[in-house]
């Protein structure tokens, strides 16, 4: 009898430490997924946010520049918005290749942007120049040459927000099923011990009751 029970409650032990090394271990890949999110995600996603905005603006920025007909507007245009707004997306853009390139399909992407972007960058000269000579019909010409190339580095950054969005979801994704799967194992080793606690209980009543009319049958 002793060791039917010793069994039975070793059973029940080794029940809790399963269920409790599981959840330990699913826990600890939740932390690391909430920690990928929060370091990587999260600041890719707020960078690469910041650098399409900049990409956007310098298109308009560079056409006021040429517009202007003020040479002292253009100036300031050009050293207080212009070329620092430039320096500060390269800034940005070499953080986000240091830290935040993840695997060749997210460089591949990055590096069709650089392209276009340093292609686009490279026309820029000609057009400022011609714009503070008022040759307009040069600007014009070259505004016109160099905007698909601007449109396709563009382009290509909201693209790497979309793949970056997506790896972001998938990893909220894997840390909410870690989660459902947690709580539906601790519910069920619940359940089991609750049941193996009972029918112990039961097992030993029963016997206990047992021996209790075995004992008043003898007295009789």
């Amino acid at each position: 009898m002793s060791k039917k029970y010793f069994m039975a409650f070793l059973l029940i032990i080794l029940i809790i430490v399963a269920s409790t090394t599981f959840t330990i271990k699913n826990l600890l890949n939740m932390h690391s997924n909430a920690k990928e999110i929060a370091q990587t995600w999260v600041p890719n996603l707020q960078l690469m946010g910041w650098i399409n905005g900049a990409v956007s603006d310098i298109p308009s920025i560079v056409l006021r520049l040429t517009l202007e007909n003020n040479p002292q507007e253009m100036s300031r245009i050009e050293n207080e918005e212009l070329k620092p707004l430039l320096k500060e997306i390269q800034e940005k853009l070499e953080i986000y290749e240091e830290h935040y390139i993840s695997n060749s399909e997210e460089a591949d992407l990055y590096a069709y942007f650089e392209k276009n972007w340093h292609e686009y960058l490279d026309k820029l000269p000609t057009i400022i120049e011609a714009g503070k000579e008022k040759k307009y019909d040069i600007t014009n010409r070259q505004i016109k040459v160099a905007y698909p190339i601007w449109y396709e580095a563009n382009d290509t950054i909201n693209k790497i927000i979309i793949y970056n969005n997506k790896k972001s979801q998938r990893a909220s994704q894997s840390s909410f099923n870690l989660f459902e799967y947690t709580i539906l194992l601790i519910l069920f080793s619940n359940l089991v011990t609750i049941l193996l606690i009972v029918i112990i209980v039961l097992w030993t009543s029963s016997n206990e009751f047992r021996e209790l009319i075995n004992l008043m049958r003898r007295k009789e």
